[in-house]
């Protein structure tokens, strides 16, 4: 709530200072929105199970969150990565949901590669995997 009221607040903010005429699709824009709360709650179930079960995991997890800044092309568009980077962007759901952020904010972007199902899909996935292994180990959920 606190995230879409920030940018609720940034854009209103910057689109008045500036006398911009946006034309925002609010709708692409929530649904954005939505699609990224799937795959974070599913990330974040996921992840209480492996935080507490394996010690060993946050460092791994601190080493590979790192890099996706780059790789999930929110400093850059998509289209102008180089080619090996976008043979590997298209396995990163992180980039379909920036797409459909600058397809609701820009006009002239389109959100070509943004496959809703596959992310809400995984985020579903990853939700289910880490409830069922928080289901099999209790003792995990109330280890501090």
């Amino acid at each position: 709530m606190t995230q879409i009221m920030a940018v609720a607040i940034i854009c209103t903010g910057t689109i008045l200072q500036h006398d911009l005429r946006a034309n925002l699709d609010f709708s692409m824009i929530d649904l954005g929105y939505l699609v990224s709360g799937a795959l974070t709650v599913g990330i974040g179930m996921l992840n209480w199970y492996l935080f507490e079960a394996l010690y060993s995991y946050i460092p791994v997890w601190s080493i590979l969150i790192r890099p996706m800044l780059i790789l999930s092309c929110i400093l850059y568009l998509y289209d102008n990565a180089p080619l090996p980077l976008r043979d590997v962007g298209r396995l990163n759901p992180v980039i379909l949901l920036v797409d459909l952020l600058r397809a609701g904010s820009y006009a002239t972007c389109k959100a070509p590669y943004a496959s809703i199902a596959n992310v809400m899909g995984l985020g579903c996935i990853l939700f289910a995997l880490g409830l069922a292994m928080l289901n099999l180990h209790p003792w995990v959920a109330v280890n501090r």
